[in-house]
């Protein structure tokens, strides 16, 4: 057996703690102490094959006796390493228990501590908590105070605060009435003055007024005394209309020429009836005013020029001299002007309730004919009631 080491480890902390050093001598056994020496017992004593060559009888005997012995020996080193073993056996297990007693006491002494180091740490925490408490209730009461002297130096400031809005809110108060009061001079003031300009300007309309009024009855005098005057003189030329010579492709300059041009030859055919004593022109609107010197010429000039054969031969007579003068054909007038006599003249209405007097017979008539018909139509119906309703085309073409 090799030096047997019993050191049974503990926890790292437990070595660092304390470490338990048992004695060489009680729990270690050497090899040397434990040595069996075999060669001293199992070495045969045996005689030379040369001294005892003629003796094999007693060298089996005595062979057989030391092999007897042998066993012998076997058996007590046998039973001698079974103690051995026991011996061993007993002071293993007694290193053992107390190996086990001391780690045992270990434990215990190392629960104490942890449970005293607990305690400890117990003791502390409630002392740290006491104090956080004693601190926290510290703070608590120091911040209770300075509310407290917040609370009243707010108060003071307040009361101070008051006193000082009071004398303000007088000061703005009394600034204010003093400002309403200017106010209400200024707009006193300026209602005033708006009075007096709305009385002037209501008075310069009034004057306003009555001068257009004035310049009115003036003008509507001027214009009944001038009807009076043209009465029976005057024609309506109207539909008068230059869009054919502005789609010429010639230059502004020309277009006017031509349209001055056809101007005076519309002049020029309306003055065959006689002299023009005034034309009032509106070529704007497409239509001018014509005042003859005598009430025949005017109804000359409506009885021809109402026509519009002879609208039409009058422009095409013209269109010769034109060419001779070096315009084209398109500047002399189209007949598609037309004439009548003002709305507010006498012919006018009577020519309108001629007009609209054959209008009715007109009517009338076509009413009668129509009437006709429809008695025909029934008394062909009746006649032959088989045939169809419509009429005939002999009987239409007889009816054209």
């Amino acid at each position: 057996f090799s030096n047997i080491n019993l050191d049974f480890g503990f926890d790292k902390e437990d070595e660092e703690e304390k470490t338990t050093k048992f004695p060489s001598d009680s729990y270690s056994l050497t090899s040397s102490s434990l040595k069996y020496n075999k060669s001293e017992s199992l070495e045969p004593k045996t005689m030379d094959e040369e001294e005892n060559g003629n003796k094999e009888e007693e060298d089996r005997d005595e062979e057989n006796d030391n092999k007897e012995e042998d066993r012998d020996e076997e058996n007590d080193n046998k039973e001698e390493e079974i103690n051995f073993d026991n011996e061993i056996n007993f002071l293993h297990n007694y290193t053992k228990e107390l190996e086990e007693k001391d780690r045992e006491e270990e434990r215990k002494r190392r629960r104490e501590e942890k449970k005293k180091r607990r305690e400890e740490k117990k003791r502390k925490e409630r002392e740290e908590k006491e104090m956080r408490i004693l601190r926290k209730k510290n703070r608590k009461e120091e911040v209770r105070k300075k509310r407290l002297e917040n609370a009243i130096e707010g108060k003071k400031r307040a009361i101070e605060i008051k006193k000082e809005s009071l004398e303000k809110s007088q000061l703005l108060k009394l600034e204010r009435e003093l400002e309403r009061h200017q106010k209400q001079i200024e707009w006193e003031e300026e209602q005033k003055r708006r009075r007096e300009a709305w009385e002037e300007s209501k008075r310069q309309k009034k004057l306003e007024r009555k001068a257009k009024k004035e310049k009115f009855k003036k003008e509507r005098q001027r214009i009944l005394d001038e009807d009076m005057k043209e009465k029976d003189r005057k024609l309506f030329v109207g539909k008068i209309i230059f869009d054919d010579i502005e789609k010429i492709k010639v230059s502004v300059i020309k277009k006017q020429q031509y349209i001055q041009k056809r101007k005076e030859l519309l002049i020029s055919l309306l003055s065959e009836f006689g002299k023009i004593e005034k034309v009032k022109e509106n070529y704007e609107k497409g239509f001018i005013h014509v005042i003859f010197k005598t009430v025949d010429a005017t109804n000359n000039c409506y009885d021809f020029y109402s026509q519009y054969r002879n609208r039409k031969s009058k422009c095409k007579e013209l269109q010769s001299s034109v060419k001779s003068s070096g315009f084209p054909d398109s500047v002399s007038p189209r007949p598609v002007f037309y004439l009548r006599y003002p709305k507010n003249s006498q012919k006018f209405k009577e020519i309108l309730k001629q007009k609209q007097l054959l209008q009715k017979q007109k009517e009338e008539k076509e009413r009668q004919e129509e009437e006709l018909q429809r008695q025909k139509e029934e008394q062909h119906k009746l006649e032959n009631p088989l045939l169809s309703t419509k009429p005939s085309n002999l009987y239409r073409a007889e009816k054209i």
